[in-house]
């Protein structure tokens, strides 16, 4: 591994945990970010991604996917009526990656620097259109559902 790419990646990563704070959220900024999500365990319950003072919360809740705020969570959970069982359908981090993309380009403020990462991994590598910091701001506890790698302004 390059020296330099093995200091870049203990410094984001000493960062990312000196970020988190009495209040339990892990906030930092950087000129460029890269989020790829991990479906490995389930996304808590009432947990949000807010990028520049935006917040996107996450749902189960097909319904309510088209809400401006509103991301996909790890699965849908489709209640029938009458009491029978709800269908849960799990959902992929490139279907969330799209999603997160999706609100975020309606803003009209970034850009997405790889297509192909979003398409094939659903990572989100973006940097704003002004090339000012993007600040995010994450609950502590959803780390083990996403990687978040900055870049430092040039």
């Amino acid at each position: 591994m390059n020296k330099a790419l093995a200091i870049f990646i203990i410094k984001s990563s000493i960062f990312l945990i000196l970020s988190c704070k009495k209040n339990n959220t892990c906030t930092f900024s950087s000129a460029e970010l890269n989020i790829s999500f991990i479906i490995n365990e389930e996304i808590p319950k009432n947990s949000y991604i807010t990028i520049d003072n935006r917040k996107f919360v996450f749902t189960t809740d097909i319904k309510l996917i088209n809400n401006q705020h509103m991301i996909p969570s790890d699965k849908f959970i489709i209640h029938k009526k009458g009491g029978e069982k709800p269908i849960i359908e799990k959902n992929s981090n490139i279907y969330i990656g799209i999603s997160l993309w999706e609100k975020l380009k309606k803003q009209n403020e970034y850009i997405l620097i790889s297509p192909s990462m979003l398409l094939t991994k659903g990572a989100l590598k973006i940097k704003r259109k002004d090339n000012k910091e993007i600040t995010i701001s994450i609950p502590c506890e959803l780390k083990k559902n996403l990687v978040i790698q900055t870049k430092a302004l040039n």
